[in-house]
């Protein structure tokens, strides 16, 4: 028998952290890390799912990717299991 739940409920929440981190995981970094502002019970849950930065998703100068990288990584106290930069 289907289950029936009110508009607008908000099920995704429901779900346990690591599936909720495996779905942020699967994010670009810049919505991943909007996951913050969505619900106050994900606002935590970047910061333990590991980085991915990918300076191509960035956007920016040279100059610009070079001076943000280490303040995000500083930012971020979750695993970072690769780096890469890549450059047209």
């Amino acid at each position: 028998m289907p289950r029936w739940w009110p508009p607008g409920a908000d099920l995704i929440s429901s779900l346990p952290d690591g599936v909720l981190g495996e779905i942020i995981y699967l994010l670009p970094i810049k919505e991943g890390a909007c996951t913050r502002i969505l619900v106050h019970r994900w606002r935590d849950l970047w910061f333990v799912v590991p980085l991915k930065l990918d300076c191509c998703q960035l956007c920016g100068t040279v100059s610009k990717i070079r001076d943000l990288t280490p303040h995000i990584v500083k930012a971020h106290p979750g695993p970072v299991p690769r780096f890469y930069v890549a450059a047209d």
